[in-house]
């Protein structure tokens, strides 16, 4: 039986780049007939278990969140914690009934980006085959465009994913490529488990669901150009939006909608820009991050979309953008150019 470390997808309706993943992987065994269990580390019992209702209905959850949910980061509810906190309170011999065993496991996934308290946790299972998923090394690579903290943590992530896994899944050959030489530098070669660069998919547009009432709102007749992409620095928007406004000035007409989450640490200044363009009369929408259904509509309505991103680990709105049979124009920077290959998409030396 594998054990799918979801610890902290389990606890937001988040979907970033890593949350996407994290699901994908979820629905793929879930789809498949391979023995498994989705488990999460809890802080408050401080041990592993296997998810409860309320946690797998976050996981599996496709519709964007709202309200209190609209933050990145994991989040436990009052009631969850104080769940946990009851059940420590337990003689073992109830907490037994309460939680379920999970030492015949044949190998553990980690698709998350974990903290360095909760690497220590993974001495749980020093006799579990254990593979984690490497994403980026945008701390290190774009350190203007990362908060400080983020920063530090990276640093401690990279030395924990040799400590605590005997083989790592990058989502690139890029993200390999970087990794290694992180690794080179800090002498850690010898110590470094088997890396393996496995790109990121899709699934089949054919048969998606879409959002009934955004296809019948707009009309038709205006073109719409998207970007799907967190609100942060790195994601370049501010380019995007300076460039539609010199097309807008210059009498082009069209509707430029951005979806996505909000990061506060790096993203306040575009998400202000935009409402200072919106104020000033040009077509712009930010939509905030949406659910699956909406995402698809979106891509159906879209003219073309812009992946204007500095760096990126693989890029994964850009084979998105594609599927759905939309040209995309993005970036080279980092796995971009690579991402980029195969034809539909316009790859930029500079944005």
């Amino acid at each position: 039986m594998l054990l799918l470390d979801v610890s902290k997808t389990c606890h937001t309706h988040a979907q970033t780049g890593v949350q996407r993943v994290c699901r994908g992987i979820y629905w793929a065994l879930k789809r498949s007939n391979i023995p498994f269990k989705a488990i999460c580390y809890d802080p408050f019992l401080k041990q592993w278990r296997e998810l409860f209702q309320d946690e797998i209905k976050t996981l599996e959850r496709k519709h964007a969140f709202s309200g209190k949910w609209k933050r990145r980061g994991a989040h436990w509810a009052f009631r969850q914690i104080m769940r946990s906190i009851v059940i420590s309170w337990l003689p073992k011999s109830l907490q037994t009934s309460c939680l379920s065993k999970l030492d015949q496991a044949t190998g553990l996934i980690v698709p998350e980006i974990f903290s360095v308290k909760q690497s220590n946790a993974y001495s749980a299972f020093k006799d579990t085959p254990r593979v984690a998923v490497f994403h980026d090394a945008t701390a290190t690579t774009l350190p203007r465009h990362t908060a400080s903290e983020s920063i530090r943590a990276f640093d401690a992530y990279v030395d924990a994913l040799t400590s605590h896994f005997e083989g790592i899944a990058a989502n690139s050959s890029h993200s390999k490529e970087t990794l290694l030489d992180l690794l080179k530098e800090k002498k850690a070669l010898k110590s470094t488990p088997r890396i393996q660069a496995i790109e990121l998919g899709v699934d089949p547009v054919k048969g998606v669901k879409t959002c009934k009432a955004l296809e019948n709102k707009d009309s038709p007749k205006v073109r719409k150009i998207l970007s799907v992409g967190t609100l942060e620095g790195r994601k370049n928007h501010q380019a995007l939006i300076q460039a539609s406004k010199e097309l807008w000035d210059e009498g082009e007409s069209f509707e430029l909608i951005l979806a996505g989450g909000f990061n506060k640490k790096t993203g306040t200044q575009v998400l202000q820009l935009i409402e200072e363009t919106k104020a000033s009369g040009y077509s712009i929408n930010y939509l905030g991050p949406v659910d699956e259904d909406t995402l698809n509509t979106l891509y159906l309505k879209a003219y073309f979309t812009v992946y204007p991103s500095i760096y990126e680990g693989f890029g994964l709105p850009i084979i998105e953008s594609i599927q759905h049979q939309k040209p995309c124009i993005t970036g080279n920077g980092g796995a971009l150019a690579s991402t980029a290959k195969g034809g539909g998409v316009m790859a930029l030396s500079s944005v």
